[in-house]
């Protein structure tokens, strides 16, 4: 059943990445109960828990992408272990220190750090839609299970590639070479030489005290 709606979900997320203007999307599916209690906070609502929360449809309506798509604006969409869709949508409170720092991607940003942190530390399966590159990802177990790529990955990429490259190339530009200064090398001579005569004369008055009383 969790894998026929897994599949489900990914499959309405491959549809809505293919559509001309949508928006980016994050659904938590399973272990719900568990996910609440580490902290979302349902948007409007006081309680976290589920007495609060409208169905708002089901996973195999035919106007389930459309539902996704109009309650997953803000926030995370949950769905239950039944295919129950809920709304309102949900903030989540999630800790990254768990996370395994070999998924992360060029691209990731809130969205995609909260479903790789809800997946690591739940068993929570999550999904993310890019809003930037309209990529489809699955999260479980806190790593990519599966990927989407879309039309428009290539190129958003390509840019972000170019835009980290001129950022570098104009931080080298502001790191100019120290060079030595010309008298520095005179200068440690110097010192070098006023102290090794300040040594002999030590050693010339520890060897002499009667001349050092005479003068005095």
């Amino acid at each position: 059943m969790k894998s026929r709606i897994r599949n489900r979900i990914f499959e309405l997320l491959k549809e809505l990445s293919e559509s001309q203007s949508h928006s980016g999307l994050l659904i938590v599916f399973s272990d719900l109960t568990n996910v609440l209690a580490k902290g979302a906070l349902p948007i409007g609502v006081k309680s976290k828990t589920f007495k609060d929360f409208d169905e708002v449809g089901h996973i195999y309506n035919e106007e389930a992408a459309k539902i996704l798509k109009k309650v997953g604006i803000d926030g995370a969409v949950m769905v239950d272990e039944e295919g129950k869709i809920y709304s309102p949508s949900v903030y989540l409170n999630v800790n990254v220190l768990g996370i395994d720092k070999s998924q992360l991607e060029t691209e990731f940003a809130a969205r995609h750090i909260a479903a790789l942190a809800i997946s690591t530390s739940t068993d929570a399966s999550v999904y993310a839609l890019s809003e930037e590159t309209s990529t489809v990802r699955e999260f479980i177990g806190g790593k990519v299970r599966r990927r989407h790529p879309s039309k428009r990955e290539e190129k958003v990429l390509e840019i972000i590639k170019k835009d980290l490259q001129a950022s570098q190339t104009a931080q080298e530009s502001l790191e100019l070479p120290q060079e030595e200064s010309p008298i520095t090398k005179e200068n440690s001579l110097a010192v070098e030489e006023y102290s090794t005569a300040e040594k002999e004369n030590l050693i010339i008055i520890e060897e002499n005290p009667q001349t050092l009383k005479e003068e005095g």
